[in-house]
């Protein structure tokens, strides 16, 4: 550094008793040529050990003379500028300036004489980044998608769809996809690649004043994981009960069964209100549902211990470290589009499958688009799905390249998405055209209320397969490893922002990172409890 490099007004600061203030600002940097190859150049090089002048010296500087001063090196392909001086305390401290190489994989080394504040500054700034990536694209991707094509569109769609009036949901399902969805998935993408932090400490890194909205994602997706719990529970009960010789939804000789259960093999007069078997397992058997909705039952039992035993899988599987949740991937992302696809063969396949195809495809109910809920549920559907405002994608992708090409990623993405949910509407209104036809019904009264409509309609299928058994197994088992691993990125990015926002209180509270998984576990278990009971 020159004396030419400092500002006119620190030229022209005189102190009496005191080296000029040129000759003290020069004196006091040390240019150390071992750190980094590309170096600030100096007309000549000075060293000024003894702090009392400076001490002397500060009441006479301003900040503002200082503050004109920078420092830096270079190694012919970046730039590295140190903190700018504000007192003659960190003056000194800049005497032996440092820089710091950046290796290929993202990682950080300093040099040799880094002083103790820097290289705890280094520390603190490993803490936040990333120190594992990806291995491929496809691994990134298979992670979005099981998270987008697990429970948001195997559970949730088929349910909007019904409630929304049928293939005419589709119409602003795709428009706000396109013109909502779409933007914000490419927002998250970007924030998460260029910050490698999770939600919290992303979103405070680019505003501090909305880190709020870090927050309120990751507290959404804590209560997200508590009914997903309870849904996974349900799948594991499915796949428990259909290890039998014959699933207990495919007749109405159980005890539970009323007298309104009715199948068409079965030797007794049609129902005014016939119910099927797959209705009335999942009501009366696996909900038990009360007389008096108002009331708070007793909990299942049953399903409390599925729930625990899923608090238990989510727990060894996040335990150690999150490093390890590609490599189940390629299975538990790429069954349910296998398994999806032989339904929706099958689903065609049955009698009646042309009736509930064509009110899907063709009798569409215009007047609906009129109806600001039909958007509201368009709009909750492509959030959830694609996984928006939950911190998921933004913490998927802080693990992405610093270079990767997040555009390709977003269309991918969305388009797979996209066909998958039309997929599972073709699925869900051919298997209610053959309900509609077995009981002499239209599509309209045969639909299943409330969210247990993808229970009743899968099973209605697999019942009317040959090898029901074995095919009811496989379908829950996968849907119980698909639920599992939209689980596992939830509690992930919960586990992950926590360490990333508030470093400190972890350490002190928590201690260690196995503690934290367990006490999210727990507490989403403890609140999942009044969900299993009795209504």
């Amino acid at each position: 550094m020159s004396t030419g490099a400092l500002s006119p007004s620190l030229r022209s600061l005189g102190v009496p008793g005191s080296p000029s203030a040129a000759a003290m600002a020069i004196g006091s940097v040390n240019h150390n040529s071992n750190c980094g190859s590309g170096g600030m150049n100096a007309s000549s090089h000075h060293q000024h050990r003894d702090a009392s002048p400076l001490r002397s010296w500060s009441d006479a500087v301003s900040v503002r003379s200082l503050a004109s001063i920078g420092m830096g090196s270079t190694d012919g392909r970046k730039l590295t500028i140190a903190k700018v001086p504000t007192s003659p305390a960190e003056l000194l401290n800049l005497a032996s300036p440092q820089t710091f190489i950046e290796k290929d994989d993202g990682d950080f080394t300093e040099c040799s004489s880094c002083s103790r504040s820097l290289a705890e500054s280094l520390s603190d700034f490993r803490s936040r980044t990333r120190t594992h990536y990806w291995r491929n694209k496809l691994q990134f991707i298979l992670a979005c998608l099981g998270c987008s094509v697990g429970l948001g569109n195997m559970w949730r769609f088929p349910y909007h769809c019904h409630k929304s009036g049928g293939g005419i949901f589709l119409i602003p399902y795709f428009l706000v996809m396109i013109f909502c969805g779409i933007p914000l998935l490419y927002l998250e993408l970007a924030i998460g690649q260029f910050t490698k932090r999770g939600p919290i400490s992303a979103i405070s890194k680019l505003c501090p004043i909305l880190k709020g909205v870090g927050l309120s994602s990751v507290v959404t997706s804590f209560f997200v994981s508590v009914y997903y719990n309870v849904i996974i529970a349900y799948t594991l009960y499915y796949f428990f009960s259909a290890i039998q010789n014959q699933p207990p939804w495919v007749h109405c000789n159980n005890r539970w069964n009323t007298d309104q259960c009715w199948t068409p093999g079965r030797n007794t007069t049609r129902p005014l209100d016939g119910r099927s078997p797959t209705e009335e397992f999942y009501n009366l058997k696996m909900l038990q549902i009360a007389k008096d909705p108002n009331t708070l039952g007793n909990v299942r039992w049953e399903l409390a211990v599925c729930m625990f035993v899923v608090s238990i899988v989510v727990y060894f599987k996040l335990w150690k470290s999150t490093e390890s949740s590609g490599r189940v991937l390629h299975l538990t992302a790429t069954l349910p589009f296998a398994m999806l696809a032989v339904l929706l063969v099958r689903s065609l396949m049955l009698d009646g499958a042309e009736i509930g195809l064509e009110y899907f495809l063709f009798k569409l109910r215009w007047e609906l688009l009129l109806d600001s809920k039909v958007w509201v549920s368009a709009v909750g559907q492509n959030l959830s799905s694609i996984g928006i405002a939950f911190g998921l994608v933004i913490s998927f992708s802080s693990y992405n390249r610093y270079n990767n090409n997040i555009m390709v990623d977003t269309v991918t993405i969305s388009l797979i998405n996209g066909v998958s949910s039309f997929a599972v509407g073709l699925f869900t209104f051919a298997t209610l055209g053959s309900m509609a036809k077995e009981y002499g019904k239209s599509v309209e009264e045969v639909l299943p209320d409330g969210p247990g409509i993808v229970f009743i309609l899968f099973t209605k299928v697999l019942s009317s397969m040959p090898y029901s058994t074995y095919l009811s197994m496989l379908l829950f088992f996968m849907m119980f490893c698909l639920a599992l691993n939209s689980e596992f990125a939830i509690v992930e990015v919960i586990v992950t922002s926590i360490q990333d926002g508030f470093p400190r209180a972890v350490k002190k509270y928590l201690i260690c990172h196995e503690l934290l998984v367990l006490v999210i576990c727990c507490a989403s278990f403890l609140l999942g409890l009044p969900l299993v009971t009795q209504v």
